[in-house]
C-alpha cells in the first residue's frame, strides 16, 4: 500500500482537527489560559506548575478569573512595549504557529457561517450527525470569542 499524497494527509488531519473541535463533549468545559516564556498565550485544562493562569469557561463562559487565581500577566494580545527585546527565532517560530491557526480558524468561521451548509459533527459515542441550527450557532460564538481573544 502507498504512502498518502502529503495534500491528502493535511487535508485529512485538518479535517480530523475540525471534527474535534466541534464536539459537543467540550460544551461547558473549563480550561486555563496561560502565557509561557515566549509570549504565546496557551489553553489547556491543566496548567504548568508556577504559572499564573486565568479559569476560562466555555460556551458564553465570561472568563473569569477562578477564586484566588490571578490574571495571565504578559498577555501576548497587548501592544509590545516600546524597550521589548526583538523576537527569538523561537518567538519569531510561535508567533507564524499562531497566525496559521488563526487563518484556519476564520476558515472554519467561513464555513459555519455560509447558507444552507451541512456540517457533520461526531458526537463522543462515536456517531456523527448533522449540526442542528442552535449547534452550529453556539460553534459560531466559539469561533468568534476565540478569534477576538487570540487573534487579534
Amino acid at each position: 500500500m502507498s504512502a498518502l499524497h502529503p495534500t491528502k494527509l493535511i487535508i485529512r488531519l485538518a479535517f480530523a482537527v475540525f471534527l474535534v473541535c466541534l464536539q459537543p463533549a467540550f460544551a461547558e468545559e473549563e480550561f486555563y489560559r496561560w502565557t509561557d516564556a515566549n509570549g504565546v498565550i496557551n489553553y489547556g485544562k491543566n496548567p504548568p506548575p508556577g504559572v499564573e493562569a486565568t479559569l476560562v469557561t466555555t460556551y458564553g463562559g465570561k472568563g473569569e478569573p477562578e477564586t484566588g487565581a490571578s490574571p495571565v500577566e504578559g498577555d501576548a494580545n497587548q501592544a509590545p512595549k516600546q524597550d521589548a527585546a526583538p523576537l527569538t527565532d523561537e518567538q519569531k517560530k510561535a508567533r507564524q504557529e499562531r497566525m496559521a491557526q488563526c487563518d484556519q480558524e476564520r476558515k472554519r468561521l467561513q464555513t459555519l457561517k455560509k447558507p444552507g451548509v451541512r456540517i457533520r459533527l461526531q458526537g463522543s459515542d462515536g456517531n456523527t450527525h448533522y449540526a442542528s441550527p442552535d449547534e452550529i450557532t453556539n460553534e459560531i460564538a466559539t469561533s468568534e470569542k476565540y478569534l477576538s481573544e487570540a487573534c487579534k
